[in-house]
């Protein structure tokens, strides 16, 4: 015969039981919480980042170079969010140093003051929209700028891309190129 007894359960704290009032407030509360941040990760550079020759680095965060940031690309950078230039940006002669702006949604590419980002080789794909890169800063390019997707809105009172003595560019089509100051 089957003992078909049942047994009752004690009243205990709010915070033993799931079901009570008490504990719904507080996992109700903590679910809010969790879903109200909003988090950004960033690179932040102060000091000096040198990525040497044949070395992939990808940032796949806001990336920003401070005032007494020195960044020195000659392998291949992946920018997969924003950048920010306030200290120096270069490369080393001779070098194929890679910048390559690959993103899945809109990316600003900014900088304080006049600050020039020195990219030896930049790729600009990004097919988030039909115009995904804001450059509001000054982008020399030493070898090439290769325009695979996207435009880039350079026309903002500080933006400019200068191509330096013996640069070049490819692959600049209706969908891919610097609308605004070039030199």
């Amino acid at each position: 015969m089957k003992n078909n007894t049942l047994y009752k359960i004690e009243n205990q704290p709010d915070s033993v039981l799931l079901n009570s009032k008490g504990s719904a407030c507080v996992i109700a509360l903590m679910v809010s919480l969790c879903a109200s941040q909003n988090i950004k990760a960033q690179f932040f550079n102060s000091g000096e980042v040198n990525v040497k020759d044949n070395t992939i680095m990808s940032v796949d965060m806001n990336y920003i170079n401070a005032t007494s940031g020195n960044f020195i690309n000659d392998g291949n950078v992946y920018i997969l969010q924003n950048w920010k230039n306030d200290g120096t940006v270069s490369y080393n002669v001779p070098s194929a140093g890679t910048t390559l702006f690959r993103g899945t949604q809109q990316q600003l590419i900014e900088g304080e003051g006049k600050k020039t980002s020195n990219l030896q080789n930049v790729i600009f794909e990004n097919l988030s929209d039909l115009v995904p890169f804001d450059l509001k800063t000054i982008i020399a390019v030493g070898n090439n700028s290769n325009f695979k997707n996207g435009i880039i809105n350079a026309r903002y009172d500080d933006a400019r891309m200068i191509f330096n003595e013996a640069a070049s560019h490819s692959n600049a089509t209706d969908l891919s190129f610097v609308e605004g100051k070039v030199k």
